[in-house]
């Protein structure tokens, strides 16, 4: 979770791995900034690859078990960029 920043400005994952849980649930609040990475898995090319993405809660209903939130994931191996390339 990132609680000061915001979702349009965020512009890149953190590289500190030791910044993201791992072996536990995380809390998840609506509202709140999350920058989320993936397990390593093999990529096209035989490489090890790690995707991330930024994803806020939007609406939760505990009752339903549902979640609706905005979420954009970066496709590309090991690149830490979270916001779509300029056209």
């Amino acid at each position: 979770p990132l609680p000061n920043e915001d979702y349009e400005t965020i512009r890149e994952a953190l590289a500190d791995t030791a910044a993201y849980v791992s072996a536990a649930a995380v809390p998840v609040v609506v509202g709140q900034l999350y920058v989320v990475r993936t397990n390593e898995s093999l990529g096209g090319f035989g490489q090890r690859c790690t995707y991330y993405a930024k994803m806020q809660p939007l609406e939760a209903d505990v009752q339903l078990g549902t979640l609706r939130f905005r979420l954009d994931s970066n496709p590309i191996c090991n690149n830490r960029d979270l916001v779509p390339p300029a056209n």
